[in-house]
């Protein structure tokens, strides 16, 4: 015998046998029991995550809870109602939307009730005066409040920039709301001018007539409105708005 033939034969001893009448669907069978009893670690995971997910958001559902990162259905609509009005210059649904004492700070005369009963009125006649026009674009919640960035288009000045409108709130009323120019040139602004540019209009305005341009643009030392808000006289806005157009034209 030679050394592959006992190679051979010693394989042959030590190999299990085989019985062949064992019909190979049952084989088959077996290893598919084997395989579904061998189960994936990544089917397992994903199983445990997606119960997980469930229960959270049966928690969620139960408590009325939005979800995170969301402000509240309620919130946002009182939000939405709150732009709408300043757009309409509609008092009573102004007056609605907040809780009784509640403060508006919109970058001009400081924190005011909003029950004052001179207050609604200065603002929305400045708001009507420069034609203003605000869109909400996203809110968030921020600590105890809702931050929303609002796009503020004042068409009398055929300018737009970007404001935050920060809201706190009482419930489903609003305690506070505080207006903050945030972007004084949007680079997408619908409008022609960005509030920055209206700086250009003043300097032309110098140059060309400075006896109009002396009533109608206010010291910054002395005036008594901030600076970063429309500072100038609401009662000039025709007159602002007429020298604006010829700027645009001749500038």
């Amino acid at each position: 015998m030679t050394i592959d033939e006992r190679i051979a034969s010693e394989l042959r001893r030590h190999t299990p046998q085989v019985d062949q009448h064992v019909p190979w669907d049952r084989i088959q069978s077996a290893a598919m029991a084997q395989r579904r009893r061998r189960r994936s670690p990544i089917l397992v995971t994903a199983t445990a995550a997606t119960l997980v997910v469930l229960l959270v958001g049966l928690v969620l559902r139960n408590n009325d809870f939005p979800p995170t990162g969301e402000v509240a259905p309620t919130q946002m609509e009182a939000i939405r109602q709150t732009v709408a009005a300043a757009n309409s210059q509609h008092e009573e649904n102004l007056r609605r939307l907040f809780a009784e004492d509640a403060e508006v700070s919109p970058g001009v005369w400081g924190s005011i009730s909003v029950t004052t009963p001179t207050f609604v009125d200065a603002w929305f006649f400045n708001l009507d005066a420069w034609g203003f026009e605000g869109e909400a674009v996203e809110c968030r919640p921020v600590g105890a409040g809702v931050d929303c960035e609002v796009r503020a288009r004042w068409h009398t000045l055929s300018a737009e920039s970007v404001e935050e409108w920060s809201f706190v709130f009482d419930g489903d009323v609003i305690r506070t709301l505080t207006i903050t120019r945030v972007d004084p040139n949007p680079s997408d602004r619908v409008l022609p001018l960005a509030m920055s540019d209206l700086d250009d209009w003043e300097n032309w305005l110098e140059s060309t007539d400075p006896a109009t341009a002396r009533r109608l643009i206010p010291d910054a030392a002395t005036s008594r409105l901030i600076v970063p808000f429309l500072r100038y006289d609401a009662t000039f806005a025709d007159e602002i708005g007429e020298s604006i157009k010829n700027y645009m034209v001749e500038g």
